[in-house]
């Protein structure tokens, strides 16, 4: 019994990440993203790597081993490029919002239109699967908005019989003449104090 419950605890423990939690993260110190990877490594290598897995009852560096024949190589970079891509909906206005800046695209666009999002170094890429729709510069901050050339070109005008009023107007400045309280004083008939 004692047995069993020591392999169920092992099993719990094997999930990926809880094994990483709890067995190289408590004594791991660091200088940077680099030597943190370097000491993963070690650790993959020394560690996880060697020991008996609880579910498989083998060393993951055994079992790969063996399997290794049976893999095939990896896509092509290009391949899985589209896979890697976050996606975001175009809005009435042919802007479509990522990372909390506007991107516009060329017309023809549909609002509610899906699109694809790629982003390399300073450079954000729209694509519609893939056709590559706009190229715009990364946003640095916030509320940026970037305008296609092309964003509104051959939209069609609003249809005749609905015209709609504006919702905001304009009203002209009123400038007050500013002038001392005695005047008023003395148009009332009040003698000054």
């Amino acid at each position: 019994m004692v047995e069993l419950l020591r392999q169920n605890q092992q099993e719990e423990q094997e999930s990926g990440i809880k094994y990483v939690k709890h067995n190289f993260w408590p004594d791991v110190r660091f200088s940077d993203l680099d030597d943190l990877n370097r000491q993963a490594a070690v650790w993959s290598d020394t560690v996880a790597d060697v020991r008996v897995h609880g579910a498989t009852f083998e060393r993951p560096t055994d079992r790969l081993a063996v399997e290794r024949a049976h893999l095939a190589p990896l896509p092509a970079p290009e391949r899985l490029r589209p896979f890697l891509r976050d996606e975001a909906t175009v809005g009435r206005d042919g802007y479509m919002r990522w990372n909390r800046a506007l991107y516009g695209l060329p017309w023809p666009w549909k609002a509610g239109q899906k699109v694809q999002i790629e982003s390399s170094g300073d450079l954000v890429s729209l694509w519609s699967v893939d056709e590559l729709l706009a190229v715009h510069p990364k946003a640095t901050k916030a509320g940026q908005r970037f305008i296609h050339p092309q964003q509104w070109a051959g939209l069609p005008p609003a249809p005749e019989g609905r015209r709609q009023e504006p919702a905001a107007v304009q009203v002209p400045t009123v400038e007050v003449e500013q002038r001392s309280l005695a005047v008023y004083d003395l148009m009332a008939g009040v003698t000054p104090r």
